[in-house]
């Protein structure tokens, strides 16, 4: 498995791509005796406290608390990382792992923290739809057989890039295209 630089996802080690943002980007494969098969994460993405002059970054997995570390080292940000033993403890108990990083350090690392508090996940997944989505929607509601087939493929692409408000409203706009199809067909059968 390999881990992925922009939105931490586990991928297969044969992909070109990550299969959640599609980025390029990989971390190195992370060891066998920290990506604990058996065991989940207690947390949808990674949170941050403060504990006075260190702000700890609670991450879902080892490997992602790795990836972070190691991200944070690049922009000259130290990382107190747990050894790898404990931190396969504290994440079969807890189910998510600590890092501890000054906070001043972090906080001046604007970009840095928007990525890696996964902020802009939260707002990409709360997008409304664009209007010529909103146009290919209805479109495909009006074409209801070939336009089912591609209505699968773009919600289940929404869905899994976590675009749950496009998802959303992609899906009620072809069902409104769907109900006019209809509506047409009745009307001219008279």
């Amino acid at each position: 498995m390999k881990v992925c630089l922009q939105c931490a996802h586990e991928n297969e080690d044969n992909v070109s791509n990550c299969r959640k943002c599609f980025h390029h980007e990989f971390a190195p494969t992370v060891s066998p005796e920290t990506a604990s098969p058996g065991v989940k994460s207690s947390l949808q993405f990674l949170t941050t406290e403060a504990e006075g002059k260190l702000t700890v970054l609670k991450c879902r997995t080892p490997g992602e608390a790795f990836l972070v570390a190691e991200e944070l080292e690049a922009a000259d940000i130290l990382t107190v990382l747990p050894t790898e033993e404990t931190m396969l403890e504290e994440f079969q108990t807890r189910g998510f792992v600590n890092i501890r990083v000054s906070t001043q350090s972090y906080e001046a690392a604007t970009q840095l923290r928007t990525i890696v508090e996964c902020e802009h996940w939260e707002e990409r997944a709360q997008q409304p739809l664009g209007i010529p989505m909103v146009l290919a929607a209805v479109g495909l509601g009006l074409t209801v057989c070939v336009g089912g087939i591609l209505f699968l493929v773009v919600s289940h692409a929404y869905k899994t890039k976590g675009y749950r408000r496009k998802a959303k409203s992609f899906r009620r706009w072809f069902l409104v295209g769907f109900a006019l199809s209809f509506g047409l067909v009745v009307a001219f059968s008279h």
